[in-house]
């Protein structure tokens, strides 16, 4: 799966999870021998701003099948709803 197909599967179950006002934004160079975390933003449609959320990449082996990419969008969305609480 190249990194393109893994950050459209993980915007997809993003949505599916949050709803479809909430988009995932990736930084543009992301790549996995080049940094240990993946860096994901979250963002609702309509607010000036969103939030930056840090995962250990090779804790979800870099997105590399749908179950991990399914276990990153729930830490995801857990720490999207502790920031939003706050």
């Amino acid at each position: 799966m190249n990194m393109e197909t893994r950050k459209t599967s993980f915007e997809e179950k993003l949505k599916e999870n949050l709803g479809a006002e909430y988009k995932a934004t990736f930084p543009q160079r992301m790549e996995k021998q080049d940094e240990e975390f993946l860096r994901v933003g979250v963002q609702k449609f309509g607010e000036s701003a969103g939030i930056w959320i840090y995962l250990n990449g090779s804790e979800f082996h870099w997105l590399d099948n749908e179950e991990d990419i399914q276990r990153a969008v729930t830490k995801v969305i857990e720490e999207y709803k502790k920031r939003e609480d706050s």
